[in-house]
């Protein structure tokens, strides 16, 4: 895959990120961004998955699919809460014994795992979550999966939605009629005329036939 394949793939990317912001994040990370780690960032500050983004294993299986990409140091979606952005989680994480301290959380699985780049030497690890501690995850064994971040999206597969078109199908058959719970009461001719003399607008003929 291709960095530029991702245009339509991740939805709720958010703010970008400019040098100093960049220097600020590794100010407090107290490391160097691998390069192709940032020109992704640079490119799509995370963002949710629409579709299936994955790696197949050697049996030909779904070995791994990719949820969202964690943003760097913005996210608007929670408020740009710590533990929502990369720089925030990487550092709450630093403390967790099961996880690497130069790892930086960049992807969550589906069964939320993580995916992580080694900030000194630029491999990326995935790190299957194998349970909980004191409401903290415990990470089983490392597994690795490539030497850079950019090969890692080079192995990257992708298959978008399917659509269910056995519910339109179902929908534009359907015989049924519409039936609304909780209507309230019904206007009469006065009280039509009297709206629309208060908003002075006519109303369609069938939009009025809807609310009678």
């Amino acid at each position: 895959m291709e960095l530029d394949e991702l245009k339509n793939i991740l939805i709720d990317c958010n703010k970008q990120l400019d040098e100093n912001n960049w220097r600020e994040v590794e100010r407090t990370l107290n490391c160097n961004i691998p390069f192709d780690l940032k020109e992704f960032y640079n490119r799509y500050n995370g963002g949710k998955v629409k579709g299936d983004l994955f790696l197949m294993n050697i049996n030909g299986k779904k070995q791994i699919k990719i949820r969202y990409f964690i943003p760097v140091k913005y996210n608007k979606i929670c408020h740009d809460a710590l533990d929502s952005t990369m720089e925030g989680k990487t550092l709450i994480q630093r403390s967790n014994p099961t996880l690497g301290t130069d790892e930086l959380i960049t992807g969550v699985t589906w069964n939320g795992d993580r995916i992580c780049v080694n900030a000194k030497t630029g491999i990326v690890m995935f790190y299957p979550v194998i349970g909980f501690n004191n409401d903290d995850f415990v990470y089983g064994t490392p597994i690795f999966i490539s030497d850079s971040f950019h090969e890692f999206f080079s192995m990257l597969q992708y298959e978008p939605e399917e659509l269910d078109n056995s519910l339109f199908e179902e929908e534009r058959t359907s015989k049924k009629k519409l039936y609304i719970e909780d209507s309230a009461n019904q206007l009469s001719s006065k009280d039509w005329l009297e709206f629309e003399k208060s908003i002075n607008f006519s109303f369609p003929a069938t939009m009025k036939k809807f609310y009678k």
